[in-house]
């Protein structure tokens, strides 16, 4: 299986070698030139280490989590080796802020075959080509510029994103006003707080897409976002609110169930949940 995608403004054509190296790249897409600019780790480029997070050791945050959690332990000690090498190899990846913004306001209410259809019809109408071969073609992923045009919501209900239309040119907007790229780069180093009330204070995002972007693109790594499955884990592990959910979980719950697996699966807690 291969993946072509664009990491840190370059294209890349990766694949799985085997399972003890978690990513090979392929240099179709980005030249000789260009890869000798890039400083290595091991022999991989630092993008590609940054992106799969590959400076982490996987096999010791899951030593971490079994002797924390006692249910990951019984998982993971199960005969089914098979399933546990796949999990094993789960990784968080480390995205761009912007695409990891825009990508959750179009996740909201949607299945994911759904959301990628959306996701790459944005890019081609607003991003720009930036590599093609065959059938097969890859674009940018369109600046704040192009997004906070008047036209775009009229031009985004066409293309079927609905309600979340009018979501992404007034974030875009948002954005623009705060700083823009330099301004999502710098909240990477911002406190958790500091990042989810900014994320809240924008049109179309409530505390789990906050929680989302700030593990996804922000460096946020013991953020634990809560939805109907981490709802299920930390019932579970006996982790309740202290007031019970009606259908829609109160903020105040999703705080407690969040904090409490999050000190549970610490320093790595938004990492753990991927593999529940």
């Amino acid at each position: 299986m291969e993946f072509v995608g664009l990491i840190e403004d370059r294209v890349w054509r990766l694949s799985q070698a085997s399972a003890d190296t978690p990513v090979a790249f392929h240099s179709s897409c980005v030249t000789v030139a260009e890869l000798e600019k890039f400083q290595t780790q091991g022999q991989l480029p630092l993008p590609l280490v940054s992106y799969f997070r590959l400076d982490v050791c996987l096999d010791d945050l899951l030593s971490a989590w079994l002797d924390k959690d006692h249910l990951l332990r019984e998982f993971f000690s199960s005969p089914c080796v098979q399933c546990i090498n796949r999990f094993k190899g789960l990784r968080l990846l480390n995205q761009d802020p912007r695409e990891t913004i825009f990508a959750f306001i179009t996740s909201a209410n949607n299945n994911i075959p759904r959301i990628s259809k959306l996701l790459i019809a944005l890019c081609a109408r607003y991003g720009k080509k930036v590599w093609a071969h065959d059938t097969v073609s890859v674009y940018s992923f369109p600046t704040l510029e192009a997004l906070a045009h008047p036209a775009v919501e009229a031009d985004l209900h066409k293309m079927g994103f609905g309600y979340r239309a009018k979501f992404i040119p007034a974030v875009a907007r948002k954005l623009i006003e705060a700083g823009g790229d330099p301004f999502l780069a710098n909240l990477r180093v911002s406190s958790y707080k500091e990042c989810k009330t900014f994320l809240l204070a924008l049109p179309g995002i409530g505390n789990k897409v906050a929680d989302c972007i700030c593990l996804s693109s922000l460096d946020k790594m013991e953020v634990v976002p809560v939805d109907v499955h981490i709802l299920r884990a930390a019932a579970l592990r006996g982790v309740r609110p202290p007031s019970p959910c009606s259908s829609s979980i109160s903020s105040t719950a999703y705080r407690y169930i969040s904090q409490c697996l999050s000190h549970l699966w610490q320093p790595f807690a938004g990492w753990a949940q991927v593999v529940n």
